[in-house]
């Protein structure tokens, strides 16, 4: 277990790397935690920011329960390529609110929507920026939740160049407080890949980046 709050502003409850790739395998973190609430911070397990491009960050056959940070209740990436291979995520939460967008009435510089301290994006995974690559596959995503959207997966591509392949996995029971009021895909928040309007990816739009994986 691990634990990083106030020393640990950006993240990564156990790892931060900056600069470097990251591989995790057979391992197992459980009950890490960093800074609860904020615009960007997360990854209470394991925080990534800026790796070269198409050089993912690998996480394979591990474990990442019970963790829980602002965005990314298991593991976040800022500019950094995922890999994620037959590796279990659960009861994994990102507790923040109100998103990573400034305040337009007022809020300061990194304060969530409507005036809240901001995050609770990805419930297991939360990555953001541009020319992001993600791979899922054989791995299981159960109980994990987000205040905001993406109860298992937060993924947002800001140049609309992104690139997401999930296989052969499962996501099961991963609320996202607002994400569903609005009946979307369960647990995913997709958005920014290449080929697709710049919009969360929805319906049959998911059947382009995802296969032989069940969604409930």
């Amino acid at each position: 277990a691990g634990l990083a709050v106030g020393g640990a502003a950006e993240g990564g409850g156990a790892v931060m790397a900056k600069g470097t790739r990251v591989t995790v395998i057979n391992s197992l973190f459980s009950g890490n935690a960093c800074v609860p609430a904020g615009a960007d911070p997360g990854g209470a397990a394991v925080r990534v920011i800026t790796t070269p491009i198409d050089e993912p960050n690998l996480f394979v056959n591990s474990t990442f329960e019970d963790g829980s940070c602002a965005n990314g209740g298991a593991i976040s990436g800022l500019h950094a390529d995922f890999g994620v291979y037959n590796s279990l995520f659960t009861g994994n939460q990102a507790t923040g609110e109100g998103q990573n967008h400034p305040d337009p009435n007022g809020g300061g510089d990194g304060v969530g929507l409507d005036g809240k301290p901001g995050g609770g994006l990805g419930g297991a995974v939360y990555m953001d920026g541009k020319w992001l690559g993600l791979t899922i596959a054989g791995s299981s995503f159960t109980a994990n939740s987000a205040n905001e959207l993406g109860g298992a997966l937060f993924f947002v591509d800001n140049g609309l160049t992104g690139d997401v392949s999930i296989t052969d996995s499962t996501f099961d029971t991963n609320p996202a407080t607002v994400q569903d009021v609005w009946g979307s895909t369960p647990g995913l928040y997709v958005q920014g890949v290449e080929g697709y309007p710049n919009q969360p990816l929805d319906g049959d739009e998911i059947g382009g980046v995802i296969s032989n994986t069940t969604l409930n």
